[in-house]
């Protein structure tokens, strides 16, 4: 298990293609999938998409790429989860690959001991900057 950027990030940051807090960025609920920073787009990773929702509230601050959380309701218990942030770029394009989660706060697997709605607030830390991303679990 293990929170971390995706290669793509740091590229897209240094070349000018991300604008965090403008560009439409969205996470991904997905299940099965295992992280490989070189993947660069949705379509390598592989795995089941469950939900796709836009991460609204964005800003860059001193403590990295912050975002508001996400919600994916109706989410089975006892399914081990993984979040992918994106860019997307609009209709006919594939996402570019940021972030991937798959791990809370505390270091446990993203997973529901009951069926409900999973609440993510993903935080994305600059390139230059450890990887330290917070997940935090409603349950």
């Amino acid at each position: 298990m293990a929170n971390e950027k995706y290669d793509n990030l740091m590229v897209m940051m240094t070349t000018g293609k991300l604008n965090w807090a403008g560009d439409a960025i969205v996470a991904y609920l997905m299940t099965g999938v295992t992280f490989d920073a070189a993947d660069a787009s949705l379509p390598e990773v592989g795995g089941s998409q469950l939900g796709v929702v836009p991460i609204t509230r964005r800003s860059v601050t001193t403590d990295g790429l912050l975002g508001g959380a996400v919600s994916f309701a109706y989410m089975p218990k006892d399914t081990d989860f993984q979040m992918l942030i994106a860019k997307d770029s609009g209709p006919g394009t594939t996402p570019s690959l940021l972030a991937f989660y798959d791990s809370d706060d505390q270091g446990e697997p993203l997973r529901l001991k009951n069926t409900g709605t999973l609440i993510v607030r993903p935080q994305t830390l600059l390139p230059a900057e450890d990887t330290g991303l917070g997940v935090w679990v409603t349950t």
